[in-house]
């Protein structure tokens, strides 16, 4: 498992074509549809999910052919993932080095995967910060607001047991959640989704103490994520094979100017919207099945 929500389960034995699946159970799974990209492309219309609890024999034999490599090592995703992604690069560019060759923005693409009522809402929180700053390490200010996780937390927080004392949480926090309503006969395609993405921390200034010495060039705040990512987040809103994209309608209910809802990719049975990376931006937007 790589972390909750993707499952890998490569081919350990040799001169073995098959690979025998275990999926675990209470919910289902979709074959892998994303694919590494240096464009604005997005993945491939989704296959059939595959019910939790069961095992499949999956063919991951290596073949010439272009179409097969991306089964040669079996991935699937849960139901109801949200799953970000950048466009492939070569190196990460050094922000500290201004005589370097300025690098564009690596647009962020977040996927966001067709679920079920009966898991609850599924939510997902990216960070982001310049990649090199010891600022952007979360200090005892931010970790003190974090659910409990462990024993003795409570005390190691305030006095920042972590680690690095030029710690200031000058990072941003992007927070999305999802949340599906079925219809009464419980067909999620009949149903709705409502998706959600707000900025749960802002970065220095957001209540962090000791933000004050975090040198202006170094907050990082809206301009910095622009440079770094681009001025909109992608959601790809991903729907199930038998959907009928006629009966899908994309609404924003919060967020107001600057949110594009873009043309449904009807083949790869996907809708598309854009939403600023302003750190004042809560968006809110609604799949309805029609």
């Amino acid at each position: 498992m790589v972390r909750n929500d993707i499952l890998v389960a490569p081919q350990l034995e040799q001169k073995q074509a098959r690979r025998e699946i275990y999926f675990p159970s209470t919910t289902a799974w979709f074959p892998m549809n994303l694919r590494p990209h240096d464009d604005d492309a997005i993945g491939e219309a989704l296959q059939p999910s595959v019910p939790g609890g069961c095992n499949v024999s999956f063919d991951c034999h290596i073949a010439p052919e272009d179409g097969h490599l991306p089964h040669v090592c079996p991935m699937y995703i849960r139901e109801g993932a949200i799953i970000p992604q950048i466009q492939v690069r070569d190196s990460v560019p050094d922000r500290t080095r201004p005589e370097l060759p300025a690098a564009a923005a690596n647009p962020i693409t977040i996927n966001i995967y067709p679920g079920h009522s009966s898991r609850g809402p599924s939510k997902y929180s990216m960070y982001l910060d310049d990649g090199v700053s010891r600022s952007s390490a979360p200090d005892d200010a931010y970790l003190f607001l974090q659910p409990a996780d462990g024993v003795d937390e409570a005390g190691a927080r305030p006095n920042n047991e972590y680690g690095d004392r030029a710690a200031r949480s000058n990072f941003r926090r992007v927070d999305v959640e999802q949340n599906v309503v079925e219809d009464a006969d419980g067909d999620r395609v009949t149903g709705r989704r409502r998706i959600t993405l707000s900025t749960g921390w802002k970065g220095v200034g957001e209540g962090v103490r000791r933000g004050d010495d975090v040198p202006d060039a170094e907050r990082y705040d809206d301009e910095q994520v622009e440079r770094d990512v681009g001025a909109e987040y992608r959601l790809v809103v991903w729907h199930e094979p038998q959907t009928d994209m006629a009966g899908v309608a994309v609404n924003v209910l919060r967020g107001g100017g600057g949110i594009r809802v873009g043309e449904d990719d009807v083949g790869k049975k996907a809708s598309v919207v854009w939403v600023p990376t302003r750190k004042d931006v809560e968006a809110v937007i609604e799949v309805v099945y029609q």
